[in-house]
């Protein structure tokens, strides 16, 4: 009887915690999933910015293939969102949470894998953006402060009218040939994290589609 009873208490504890992380594993995965759409929300934008500069940069090699006047507003347009840069912001709690706590255990090795691959390309996306930053702060930024008038910067970013004054100062030896290059080079360095942020938007789709079939979210 004695042993009947610790056996029946005993399948009774561990019913009790099976059922404790299910109910663990079902907010969780709630979270994770409210996080992921989030991400997939702001991925949608950081898209369609990263298409426009790229756009942006054609066009300005294009103004210089073509050796047309460059003391007009486009090419300063084209010049000035050459230099900015933009990121992606991920929504990192729940899978910090995830990951300090041990939680990733209530989760399926599928989408622990998925969760892991999503952070190895973020990783590389970072190290990109903080490579672009510098080479717009230390390079070519001071190089665009040089040639047009920094305000059509400073409007773009905030959604003003563009100024007025419109000038370009191509006039030192190389310039023209140096600012191609780097629109060439940032083009290039553009192009890889537009890849790179197609690759984690679907893959966040693919967590976000395995999330709600399994864990029956609406």
């Amino acid at each position: 009887m004695l042993f009947l009873a610790v056996t029946l208490g005993f399948l009774v504890e561990n019913q009790r915690e099976h059922y404790i992380e299910n109910h663990r594993a079902e907010i969780l995965a709630i979270s994770l999933y409210n996080d992921m759409r989030n991400d997939t929300a702001d991925l949608n934008r950081i898209l369609m910015w990263q298409k426009n500069k790229l756009n942006h940069i054609d066009s300005l090699l294009e103004i210089f293939q073509k050796r047309l006047t460059r003391n007009d507003t486009s090419f300063s347009v084209h010049l000035a969102t050459m230099a900015f840069v933009n990121r992606f912001y991920q929504n990192r709690g729940t899978y910090e949470q995830l990951k300090n706590s041990g939680s990733l255990r209530y989760f399926n090795q599928t989408l622990v894998n998925r969760l892991q691959n999503f952070e190895n390309i973020l990783s590389e996306i970072r190290l990109r953006e903080e490579a672009e930053s510098y080479k717009l702060e230390q390079r070519i930024i001071p190089l665009v402060q040089e040639t047009i008038n920094y305000g059509f910067l400073y409007a773009l970013l905030n959604n003003n009218p563009l100024p007025s004054l419109v000038y370009v100062s191509l006039v030192e030896p190389g310039k023209e040939n140096l600012l191609r290059n780097q629109a060439i080079e940032i083009k290039i360095i553009g192009s890889r994290r537009f890849t790179l942020y197609t690759q984690l938007q679907d893959l966040a789709i693919e967590i976000l589609v395995q999330l709600k079939k399994e864990y029956n979210i609406k």
